[in-house]
């Protein structure tokens, strides 16, 4: 089975720790199995929920999934991470496993009152972000107030 790489890219624009984060995502032939999506299945299916059925809920999809992260600096896998649907494919939920040790998790979802998408992170050393955002021009646009040092600064994804 192959898994789809993710290629990450980070610039950091000051001392304060502005970074951009840039995702480019190969899709490779793989196996998927009703376990790795949670949405393959008949069982899966009729747990969805109608109330996040519109296209909105949906415009991440494609990373559901197995995912290998590069980092463009160095060739090498520097992470794995696996995303998957939950509440009813209501949100996303990305479990993250750098081989650093660094571990994290996510959960992304549509907010239909507020019209954009919100994604909160934490990492195993206590990191927490949060990020808010919406499609722009075919790709996902997502920003973030990171605080650091009593500074404040916008880290765009």
């Amino acid at each position: 089975m192959s898994n789809r790489k993710a290629i990450l890219s980070v610039a950091c624009l000051s001392a304060v720790v502005a970074c951009s984060i840039a995702v480019r995502a190969h899709s490779m032939a793989r196996e998927m199995r009703p376990a790795e999506t949670g949405i393959a299945s008949a069982d899966a299916q009729a747990a969805a929920s109608p109330r996040c059925a519109s296209a909105e809920y949906h415009q991440l999809d494609f990373w559901i999934g197995d995912w290998d992260a590069y980092d463009v600096e160095d060739p090498k896998q520097a992470a794995r991470l696996t995303v998957t649907p939950v509440v009813g494919g209501c949100a996303l939920q990305e479990d993250y496993q750098q081989f650093d040790g660094m571990k994290g998790q996510s959960f992304s979802g549509y907010d239909a009152s507020r019209g954009g998408w919100h994604q909160s992170w934490v990492t195993n050393g206590g990191t927490w972000l949060f990020m808010d955002g919406k499609m722009e021009g075919g790709s996902m646009v997502l920003i973030a107030k990171i605080h650091k040092n009593g500074q404040e600064s916008l880290m765009k994804s």
